[in-house]
């Protein structure tokens, strides 16, 4: 008798920049390399459209290669996005695929194989990631805030993600009033640099890994604005998390690798808050979105 096969997702990171994608084993281990797919976001909707088929294509080689068989396919991807109809109503990015069913579209071009294909909004993914393979692991009550380019957050409360009844987040945080714009002016990387010019009176572009790195080495001007960013983040997310009896924030996202720049800052206001739970960088802060996709798809399998 054979060996029963090992199954996989086809796991993808729909990004502006890259689709990022590899097959995740129900363990959390990737078989084969990690693709990084140029997206062409910005243009005509054959380009993205062969990206996709050049991602799910790659995939499926990958998985025939090691004998997986394949459980389903699952998308994170940014909004606006009908997450039920798997369409796009973005119109910062991939404006030439707004308001088509990518599902249709991509099986019209790759033959896949009669298994689910889920689209997941990105932050809930990425704490569906963190849940289940990393950093929240096992922790049914948990909140993950993502630091980048943007600002997002996603919550769970007794193992389930807390939607706004549109499959995406429960709170959008980043729209909040902060000083004369809102709080993702501030609380990203762009708010990092900005904030440092500021401070530093210094003009030239500077990027937030940058000031990270200047931060570490003890330049005052850097070392305040991280504080700055902690405390302001802190009194963004402190009424979410003491709303949501959250148990755990998980700081995820490229920013999270400086968290002990500006931890103090935003555990002294989360405290002074009442939240009273610990505050962990992400496990898998390129890759938790990954593993959210299949931990969504095989959570999809075990209600169905």
């Amino acid at each position: 008798m054979s060996a029963e096969k090992q199954t996989c997702v086809l796991a993808c990171d729909m990004g502006g920049t890259y689709i990022k994608a590899a097959c995740v084993l129900e363990d959390g281990t990737i078989a084969g390399e990690t693709l990084m797919i140029p997206s062409r976001s910005d243009g005509p909707p054959e380009a993205v459209l062969d990206a996709w088929e050049k991602t799910l294509t790659t995939l499926l080689t990958t998985a025939r290669k090691n004998n997986l068989a394949i459980l389903g396919i699952g998308v994170s991807t940014p909004g606006p996005f009908d997450y039920i109809r798997k369409t796009s109503f973005m119109k910062h990015k991939f404006q030439s695929i707004y308001g088509i069913d990518l599902e249709k579209e991509i099986r019209g071009r790759v033959k896949l194989p009669d298994v689910p294909f889920q689209f997941f909004q990105d932050a809930n993914a990425y704490l569906m990631g963190e849940q289940r393979f990393g950093a929240a692991r096992g922790i049914q009550n948990c909140t993950c805030v993502t630091l980048g380019t943007g600002l997002g957050i996603a919550a769970m409360a007794g193992g389930r993600l807390l939607s706004n009844g549109r499959d995406s987040c429960y709170i959008a945080i980043y729209r909040q009033p902060c000083g004369d714009g809102i709080l993702e002016d501030v609380i990203s990387g762009r708010g990092i640099c900005a904030a440092y010019r500021k401070l530093s009176g210094d003009e030239k572009e500077i990027s937030a890994k940058e000031v990270g790195i200047r931060a570490r080495q003890g330049e005052q001007a850097a070392v305040d604005v991280m504080n700055q960013f902690g405390t302001v983040l802190g009194r963004g997310v402190a009424f979410h998390l003491v709303h949501t009896w959250s148990e755990l924030l998980v700081v995820g996202g490229q920013i999270s690798r400086d968290l002990c720049l500006f931890e103090d800052s935003l555990t002294a206001v989360l405290r002074k808050d009442g939240y009273t739970g610990p505050v962990r960088a992400a496990q898998f802060p390129d890759d938790a979105a990954l593993y959210g996709v299949a931990a969504g798809i095989i959570a999809y399998l075990h209600v169905n």
